[in-house]
């Protein structure tokens, strides 16, 4: 879950991102970083998701994949009233899941029986 935890543990390129992706305004210097940072990611995502029966379109899927992963993320970074590990474990099955339909088309049954999971999720109470 590097990806995952990449986006977790470096607040200040989250938020550039968030920023972005909310206002669409970036000043051209921040944007050329911004461009390679995201090129370098998705590069990493794509070499991850050759190693799957993703398709052909490769690189369109990486995004859709990366677009999701990005979306929980940003929906539950923050969840009011759950400690870090709470929040990370439940990220990580919600991206499992993600991972799981994109490859296999499935959902993946031991979404329970992940390490570390006595307490609830965000959303279970």
């Amino acid at each position: 879950m590097g990806s995952v935890d990449y986006l977790l543990e470096n607040e200040s390129v989250f938020q550039m991102m968030g920023h972005f992706m909310i206002t669409g305004q970036i000043q051209p210097k921040a944007l050329e970083r911004y461009n390679a940072m995201q090129r370098n990611f998705l590069d990493i995502l794509e070499k991850v998701n050759d190693q799957t029966d993703v398709g052909m379109s490769s690189r369109l899927v990486t995004h859709a994949i990366y677009a999701s992963v990005t979306g929980v993320v940003m929906s539950f970074k923050k969840y009011p009233g759950r400690s870090p590990e709470e929040i990370k474990r439940h990220i990580y099955r919600l991206v499992r899941i993600i991972s799981s339909v994109f490859t296999t088309g499935n959902i993946p049954e031991n979404l329970r029986e992940m390490p570390g999971q006595e307490s609830s999720s965000p959303t279970e109470s």
